[in-house]
């Protein structure tokens, strides 16, 4: 078979055999590069298989789904996780044509691995372009088709850093994430200044954020919960009317700031500021 580089697609596969071998054991079934247009066929079917593979896409974009997880977009720079005994189908949109990089393996310490080094519970996740692990899969696929000897330690060896490279990168996307997640949640904030509420919950889901990691990272940046600061926003706003829009009641302020009830707009202004919206416009009256 040609050589990695130069061949648009290749696949490399293991004996069955190795499936028999005992435990504390990582046997490679197989590596591969696919760019025929839609996801490799043996990652398309149900499977039962006590086997992970690792999908590394690099161009196009589709889909994912299982019962558990529903059905999950991807694209180019994802991660798609296979994990043993999940059921799970994967769909290509057509064009561009999807390309992958794949890894296939097995064994005990794979198992060992689920929830730390093999993501648990998130079968897509974004790791973005990364041209270093594209070369540990070429590596890998070399390795498989040459086998020299010593060529299965060395594959596990290849899996392994393979593993610990997109940990580092969710870790890293992880973090840059959660960064411009705050930064994210801000601008919706005060882009909804206006509305009653604002539900940190609803735009978590629409983008795919961790409500808890989001909200956490959020107080230590700003000191405060989300809530607390789009109140903070919010009576920001009613000072600056209060001063510049001096032909506008109270009660029309309150109304133009979401809250429903102008009683509770002129305590929660006191709370906070010590006087009363009246008193507030008197003392800081723009000239």
């Amino acid at each position: 078979m040609s050589n990695p580089s130069d061949s648009p697609s290749y696949a490399y596969l293991e004996s069955p055999y190795v499936l028999e071998r005992g435990p504390g054991t990582l046997d490679v079934l197989g590596v591969g590069y696919n760019e025929r247009g839609g996801p490799s066929a043996a990652f398309t079917e149900r499977r039962s298989a006590r086997r992970y593979a690792l999908l590394y896409i690099v161009g196009g974009a589709g889909w994912y789904s299982d019962r558990k997880v529903g059905r999950r977009p991807i694209r180019g720079g994802d991660l798609v996780v296979l994990t043993p005994t999940t059921p799970c189908r994967l769909h290509s949109r057509g064009r561009p044509a999807w390309r992958e990089h794949w890894v296939a393996f097995t064994g005990s310490i794979a198992d060992q691995w689920r929830g730390t080094l093999i993501p648990s519970g998130r079968p897509v996740t974004r790791v973005g372009p990364h041209e270093g692990i594209v070369s540990l899969y070429r590596e890998l696929a070399s390795t498989m088709r040459y086998r020299l000897d010593g060529y299965r330690e060395r594959s596990a060896l290849l899996v392994h850093r393979i593993l610990v490279a997109f940990h580092m990168r969710r870790q890293s996307q992880t973090q840059s994430t959660t960064l411009d997640s705050v930064q994210k949640v801000i601008r919706a904030m005060h882009a909804a200044h206006r509305e009653p509420f604002f539900d940190i919950h609803d735009l978590c889901t629409r983008e795919d954020l961790s409500y808890e990691r989001v909200r956490k990272q959020f107080r230590q940046r700003t000191g405060v919960s989300p809530h607390r600061y789009f109140i903070a926003i919010k009576l920001a706003e009613a000072r600056n009317l209060l001063t510049s829009r001096r032909e506008m009641k109270v009660k029309e302020i309150a109304t133009h700031l979401g809250f429903e009830d102008p009683y509770y707009f002129s305590r929660l202004f006191s709370r906070h500021e010590g006087i009363s919206p009246r008193e507030y416009r008197e003392k800081f009256r723009m000239v």
